[in-house]
């Protein structure tokens, strides 16, 4: 997990002027306070709306720091923003918390627990019907004959006893 208390403090901003119009204004400590909320398992938003931040800031302040990164990455600046540190500590409190809680769940004894997780997580993969196999080069779906699939099985192992 994400040490909470050492976000932007590795950040050569040269302009730290707070970003936003109205009350909520974008800055280091609100960036602080917006990734511990997202680490606590908060969504994005909620932990906008906590912090007084609307679903339009968020946005913006999103889009403008995902120009700043370009714009690093293309030569262009040599700096970032807060917008632009906004956009890779949100992101990385957000991996951070994903991990977490993937640990969690492989860690519980609990197989319904996993097996829920794995449905609504991957679930192209884990929600469809078991009794049918979609071919991957195809997508075409086969219908299964579970009692032939058993028989089949127990006839391999008696097979290789003998």
């Amino acid at each position: 997990m994400a040490d909470v208390g050492r976000i932007g403090d590795l950040w050569d901003i040269t302009d730290e002027s707070p970003v936003g119009r109205g009350k909520a204004k974008l800055t280091r400590a609100a960036i602080h306070e917006f990734c511990a909320q997202i680490l606590r398992g908060n969504f994005m938003y909620v932990a906008g709306q906590r912090l007084g931040f609307t679903k339009s800031q968020i946005y913006n302040w999103r889009d403008r720091g995902a120009k700043e990164l370009a714009a690093l990455e293309a030569g262009e600046s040599e700096t970032i923003g807060l917008c632009g540190m906004f956009v890779v500590e949100s992101d990385r409190a957000s991996a951070d918390l994903h991990d977490r809680l993937i640990v969690d769940v492989l860690e519980c004894e609990d197989p319904k627990v996993k097996w829920d997780f794995m449905r609504k997580r991957w679930s192209k993969q884990y929600s469809g019907n078991p009794a049918t196999v979609e071919d991957p080069n195809t997508g075409e779906s086969e219908k299964i004959d579970v009692a032939a699939l058993i028989v089949e099985r127990l006839e391999a192992l008696r097979d290789s006893d003998v």
